[in-house]
């Protein structure tokens, strides 16, 4: 994300990098060569971003939003507010006025939508909407009289970045509008087991030994793992989750096998993305914990992962950090030529291999691969096609899976 080399001397300075998180844990790593001297580091912290620009309105004025409409009487008050030390109230009459903010997002995943509304009095006629990407979330006239009321949405967008809109009227009065914010959401739900049983999850197969407990054995993170042992068949965890058909997505989790299994009798561990298997294994004799992660793409609006465990030894398999997380594909950002070099540059995720394909033409169904690119070391990937020999050629990038373990 930011590499230095033989920089002149300077004093103590701030970098900040903004990322995108493709996983429900990252490894952050730094690293130092300084012959003749040192380096200093200090104040290393990692956040969230705020998506909403002056959600709060504690600018005092509508920065960070862009109004539109019948916007003439809406203002940023000290009276409107909910929390902190301003709000926003809403007084157009006759039609609403608007207020917009592109959110940056990412493809693939699902965002909660909050905020605060005030409709004081309930005086009519009056007017609500909400648009997310020009989708209408909600659109209702005449509210009663409701005091502060959370409003929330869970919405999914299939790009990098969202407008997000409010419309506002009351004729007779005003409304209030305060605490907007857009947060990520897991696409999967109890992941880790933390709701001390299996919600989220549809159980299915033998089931019979199949348990979350709070044995530190099988919790590799958190307060509760889960424990397996059908016998004799296997028995299933499943989940359903909202996807955005051709984008890809990483699965992840951390399966513990408790000990060598070649000389026991039968144990299966198996994974499945939308009935495709990702992994099926017997008898292993790989003993403790060991993370994975599969590359999968979306075919339809809903993905199902589904697991499956059989041990006929009542040893008890362990699962436990499941997820499933919308990555950003490669983006061919620039393509130029000078004489007979043909210069590329193209986005890359840290962790991920990517593989420079080539074709003569368009109709031809089989590219060749040019040149792997196996863990970059940073983004954007710049990569020089030296005097091809060919009177055309087309290019794409694929992102090749992680390593399995």
């Amino acid at each position: 994300m930011l590499a230095l080399t033989n920089m002149p001397a300077f004093g103590w300075t701030n970098f900040q990098l903004n990322i995108a998180a493709s996983t429900t844990s990252e490894y952050l790593e730094f690293g130092f060569l300084n012959f003749s001297s040192y380096f200093g580091f200090d104040d290393v912290s990692v956040t969230p971003a705020l998506l909403v620009s002056n959600g709060g309105f504690e600018t005092d004025d509508f920065s960070g939003w862009t109004q539109s409409g019948n916007s003439a009487k809406d203002a940023v008050t000290a009276i409107a507010r909910r929390a902190g030390s301003y709000g926003a109230s809403f007084g157009a009459s006759g039609s609403p006025g608007f207020i917009s903010q592109p959110i940056t997002t990412y493809p693939g995943q699902p965002y909660l939508v909050s905020l605060w509304l005030d409709s004081p009095d309930g005086q009519t006629p009056n007017q609500f909407e909400v648009t997310w990407g020009g989708q209408t979330l909600m659109n209702q006239t005449n509210l009663g009289a409701i005091g502060w009321t959370n409003l929330h949405f869970t919405v999914m967008n299939s790009s990098t970045q969202t407008t997000l809109t409010f419309g506002l009227r009351d004729d007779p009065s005003s409304l209030g509008l305060d605490e907007v914010t857009v947060v990520p959401i897991p696409l999967l739900q109890n992941g880790g087991f933390e709701f001390g049983d299996f919600t989220g999850w549809t159980t299915s197969g033998d089931f019979e030994d199949c348990l979350v407990t709070t044995n530190t054995t099988y919790v590799d993170a958190g307060f509760y793992g889960g424990e397996f042992a059908p016998v004799g068949s296997l028995g299933y965890i499943s989940q359903t989750v909202a996807t955005i058909p051709g984008l890809p997505y990483v699965v992840g989790f951390d399966f513990y096998n408790p000990t060598n299994m070649l000389d026991t009798p039968v144990t299966e561990f198996t994974v499945s993305w939308n009935g495709t298997t990702l992994m099926d294994t017997t008898n292993s004799d790989l003993v403790g914990w060991f993370p994975y992660q599969f590359l999968v793409t979306a075919s339809a609006t809903s993905s199902t992962i589904q697991f499956g465990f059989r041990d006929d030894a009542l040893l008890y398999l362990g699962l436990d950090q499941v997820y499933v997380s919308a990555i950003s594909p490669p983006v061919i950002e620039s393509v130029t030529k000078t004489n007979n070099l043909i210069n590329l540059s193209w986005s890359a995720l840290p962790g991920y291999s990517y593989q420079l394909q080539y074709c003569t033409r368009l109709s031809q169904t089989n590219w060749t691969n040019l040149q792997d690119f196996p863990f970059p070391a940073g983004s954007p990937i710049i990569f020089t096609d030296t005097n091809p020999p060919d009177a055309y050629r087309f290019y794409r990038v694929l992102m090749l899976p992680p390593p399995a373990g």
